[in-house]
């Protein structure tokens, strides 16, 4: 399962804050035409492995580089879901993703997770269609294990 893929199932469970408040509009792919407010959209912008000692090695860490940007009918509205989504993360260090019992095969293990950055996205085509945003990127130290 791939880290973002991972993080949109985990953000849609029932028991995550980020879904009391957009319910299951969080995606990977790129939100329709004319999307229902609010909604957050996951994106990967960089991956790297970490180390790998050996061939024979099948677990070594990654860093993954995701942004995530929540959508909304007002800057705070946007504001709150990101609030939302970095709490929902932060409580899964040391965990799999998603979160489900049984643990799903496959799974990313998440070791480390921290905001790298934040912005408000604002323009004046979006304020006009009464659309806020705010995006922050996360650093997502994370591995595969049996």
């Amino acid at each position: 399962m791939r880290i973002q893929s991972a993080i949109v199932a985990y953000l849609q469970q029932a028991a995550t804050a980020t879904y009391a408040l957009v319910a299951s509009r969080t995606s990977w792919a790129i939100p329709e035409t004319n999307p229902v407010l609010p909604f957050v959209r996951v994106r990967k912008s960089a991956h790297r492995p970490l180390a790998k000692a050996m061939a024979t090695q099948t677990r070594y860490p990654a860093e993954a580089t995701i942004e995530i940007v929540a959508y909304a009918k007002s800057q705070d509205g946007a504001a709150d879901i990101m609030d939302a989504v970095t709490g929902d993360l932060l409580a899964v260090i040391s965990q799999r993703l998603p979160v489900t019992s049984p643990v799903t095969a496959g799974a990313p293990w998440v070791n480390m997770i921290h905001v790298a950055d934040e912005e408000d996205l604002v323009s004046e085509e979006a304020r006009a269609k009464g659309i806020f945003a705010e995006a922050r990127t996360y650093s997502v130290i994370y591995d595969f294990r049996p």
